[in-house]
């Protein structure tokens, strides 16, 4: 029994951090603007509070096994998870609308990176991907399913138009001397192999931020290296949204 109140302390100490991330968006969703460290802010929090899943599954499996009846716990378990994935969908979404919001584009950002993929032999291919967080699933080219020799069910032909959708001058665009790209060739227009969604992209982009300068692409940190964004000028004075990796992963699969 001593244990059992033990695991219930614990455990209400993690549902009171629920509480008080409920209570830090709200406060953040007053706000009518965002800047870029509220919105790193937002990250780290989040980040934080998503590592609290884990610990509270470990002590609720504990309760669950402990007691002669769980449908109590049951119940427990089901309104904390509840709540949980309502505050990270929540927090996401503010997110993303803050990013949306900083770069001053309504529009979907995309950003391609050049990945490894194996195929059903455990060959690897090069595949181009496209991370896109305005889309809600994840696709694959049928050229791109015939070539990895894998078993089909009804996929698009294509996954998205050449990205991007005119060739970019990048004559002066100043990139660090050390920096390479996952997609060399991200000023060319090139067919797209993967679209991975809005899924996992937040996930991927990271706190970090390098201007390039005015009317000049910013780096971005990622889980897959530094992203290359934003609006290039054009000589025709178009403004195309162009992004890249440099290669810091081996493959997504």
């Amino acid at each position: 029994m001593a244990d059992i109140k033990g695991l219930i302390k614990k455990r209400a100490s993690i549902k009171a951090k629920l509480t008080l991330f409920s209570t830090y968006l709200n406060v953040v969703k007053s706000c009518e603007k965002l800047s870029d460290t509220q919105l790193i802010e937002i990250e780290q929090r989040l980040n934080t509070f998503e590592s609290l899943y884990e610990k509270y599954d470990t002590l609720q499996i504990h309760l669950e096994e402990a007691v002669d009846e769980p449908c109590e716990q049951y119940a427990e378990r089901e309104e904390f998870e509840n709540l949980y994935y309502a505050l990270v969908a929540s927090a996401r979404q503010l997110v993303g609308s803050a990013r949306k919001h900083l770069t001053g584009d309504s529009a979907s950002e995309v950003v391609s990176a050049v990945v490894k993929v194996s195929d059903a032999a455990g060959n690897l291919h090069d595949a181009r991907v496209l991370l896109d967080n305005g889309s809600t699933a994840n696709f694959i080219s049928e050229d791109f399913c015939r070539k990895l020799r894998i078993h089909t069910y009804p996929i698009k032909s294509h996954v998205s138009s050449s990205i991007p959708n005119t060739y970019v001058d990048t004559d002066n665009i100043s990139l660090p001397s050390n920096l390479v790209l996952a997609d060399p060739n991200f000023y060319t227009p090139s067919s797209i192999d993967i679209l991975v969604g809005a899924e996992i992209f937040w996930g991927i982009i990271g706190m970090n931020r390098i201007p390039l300068g005015k009317n000049m692409p910013t780096l971005v940190e990622s889980k897959l290296g530094w992203l290359v964004t934003g609006v290039l000028q054009q000589p025709d004075h178009s403004s195309p949204n162009i992004s890249s990796f440099v290669t810091l992963t081996d493959d997504l699969r």
